[in-house]
C-alpha cells in the first residue's frame, strides 16, 4: 500500500512537507486548510502528467489509461499522502500551540 508512496518524487516530497509544516505554523488552521488543499490539488496534476507520459510512450497498448480505476487510484493517492502528512502537521501545531502560551 505504501509503494504508492514511492511513485512520486523525493523533491514533491519536500513540497508537500513545506506545506503541511510552514503554512498551518504561520496561519494556524487557515494555513492548514490552503496547504492541504494546495497538496490535494496537485496530486491529480502529478498523476495525469504521468499517466500522459506513459500514454505517449511507443508501444503504448492500452494499460495504464485514463478510467475510472485511474481516478479511483488517484483519490487513494490523495487520501493516503494526506494521512502520512496530518500527523506531522498537527505536531507542528500543538507545538507552536505549547510556544505561544
Amino acid at each position: 500500500m505504501f509503494s504508492q508512496l514511492l511513485g512520486y518524487s523525493f523533491l514533491t516530497w519536500i513540497a508537500w512537507l513545506v506545506l503541511s509544516v510552514v503554512l498551518p505554523y504561520c496561519s494556524n488552521f487557515k494555513g492548514f486548510v490552503v496547504g492541504y488543499l494546495l497538496i490535494i490539488l496537485s496530486i491529480p496534476v502529478l498523476d495525469v502528467i504521468w499517466i500522459q507520459s506513459e500514454m505517449g510512450r511507443p508501444g503504448w497498448e492500452g494499460n495504464p489509461d485514463m478510467d475510472v480505476i485511474f481516478y479511483l487510484g488517484v483519490l487513494f493517492r490523495t487520501a493516503l499522502v494526506c494521512a502520512v502528512l496530518t500527523p506531522i502537521t498537527v505536531a507542528v501545531m500543538l507545538i507552536k500551540k505549547r510556544a505561544v502560551k
